[in-house]
């Protein structure tokens, strides 16, 4: 994967940006006088700490790019029906449906899911006794606190 690196005179850090972002030449000049004015100033140490921290942003952008994508898993409640889905952009999602609904929408759970479009077939799957219609649930308290536990589990 080709990258480009920024670094941050300030804070001493390095970001790493997929090559498909194409930096300035403001952003590219900041870098070789950053690197120059380093080369000297930084430890065998805290080059290897860096490489190092490097390489983990690197696997990761990797890893995001193969396929596993991250995202939320949400369960709001309105009247006495539950609905669990799942997004990237919770707050958005749930004032959509505060919108669209007449009734009070209230924000139950959300919860980071590094693979949560599998992650919420699987809590459709385990809770399909408890479907009402479409996609809301009749769930008792003992419900949630299963889903909860079960996202629990995959945070």
């Amino acid at each position: 994967m080709d990258i480009v690196i920024l670094c941050n005179a300030e804070r001493r850090t390095v970001q790493i940006i997929p090559a498909y972002y194409i930096p300035t030449h403001e952003e590219v000049d900041l870098a070789i006088e950053l690197l120059r004015a380093y080369k000297d100033k930084w430890t065998s140490e805290e080059i290897h700490e860096t490489n190092v921290k490097i390489e983990e942003e690197v696997k990761g952008l990797a890893s995001q790019k193969k396929g596993t994508p991250s995202g939320f898993i949400y369960l709001v409640k309105s009247e006495n029906l539950y609905k669990i889905g799942r997004t990237k952009y919770p707050r958005r999602r749930i004032d959509k449906y505060r919108t669209e609904n007449p009734h009070i929408i209230e924000s139950v759970l959300l919860s980071k899911i590094s693979d949560y479009i599998e992650v919420e077939k699987e809590i459709l799957r385990l809770m399909s006794d408890k479907k009402h219609h479409g996609e809301w649930f009749n769930f008792s308290s003992t419900d949630v606190d299963q889903v909860a536990s079960f996202l629990l589990q995959k945070e």
